[in-house]
């Protein structure tokens, strides 16, 4: 039912796809864990109160948490371009999905360890053990069940996000064809895009191939105009 052809891009895809997922999951961890436990340790019952950074913390991780992905998507392209050199390719996808998922994986992080028992913590702080000792010897540990749980809905979640990835080359192609165009009006713009969207790949040398690589080199054109 599969050609050959076929079968390489599916494996392609899969490649692609576990990449992006788990090097994502890998840098939201090294940032949204030591955000967690700073969340709980600077909590009005934590280890080390301190409102103050508390709310800011937790202020910029709501906000991070709250923008939808696909327009955090775009809005960092610029960030991903100076950072990587580029905006294609899977790895700079990496690049928004760490972003996005940082923040949650501090919220996962932050529900596991308040799990703990009150009891165990506080019979640390009576034998003299210090926050870092408490946090390394105590919550994560105890919390580990936990945490390797939440993991896994992390990766479901950051696997979920990896869909939305591709619908920047489409919306880049789209604007950038428009920007080309003299389109007087909605209506005509509309009819034009659909013109434009139906030639799209037959139209073009190399078919589907063709198609892909005038994309990539639109929405480089696009995003590296003024």
């Amino acid at each position: 039912m599969w050609d050959e052809s076929t079968l390489q891009m599916l494996l392609q895809g899969v490649g692609e796809t576990l990449y992006m997922t788990l090097g994502s999951t890998l840098f939201a961890y090294i940032i949204g864990l030591p955000l967690g436990v700073l969340l709980v340790m600077w909590a009005a019952d934590g280890i080390r109160p301190h409102p103050v950074l508390y709310k800011i913390l937790d202020v910029i991780v709501n906000l991070t948490r709250s923008f939808p992905f696909i327009i955090l998507l775009i809005a960092v392209l610029p960030f991903t371009r100076w950072l990587l050199g580029t905006t294609l390719g899977p790895t700079a996808v990496i690049v928004p999905l760490t972003i996005s998922a940082a923040p949650f994986v501090a919220r996962l992080v932050e529900g596991s360890l308040k799990e703990v028992d009150v009891g165990v913590i506080e019979a640390s702080q009576s034998m003299g053990a210090s926050a870092l000792q408490i946090i390394w010897k105590v919550l994560l540990p105890e919390a580990r069940p936990s945490l390797i749980l939440n993991c896994a809905i992390a990766i479901t979640t950051i696997l979920g996000y990896t869909a939305m990835v591709w619908a920047i080359s489409p919306f880049a192609s789209a604007i950038t064809a428009v920007r080309r165009t003299s389109c007087s009006s909605p209506l005509s713009c509309s009819l034009w895009w659909c013109r434009y969207s139906r030639d799209w790949a037959s139209g073009l040398p190399g078919g589907w191939t063709g198609a892909n690589n005038a994309l990539k080199e639109e929405h480089s054109l696009f995003f590296q105009s003024p």
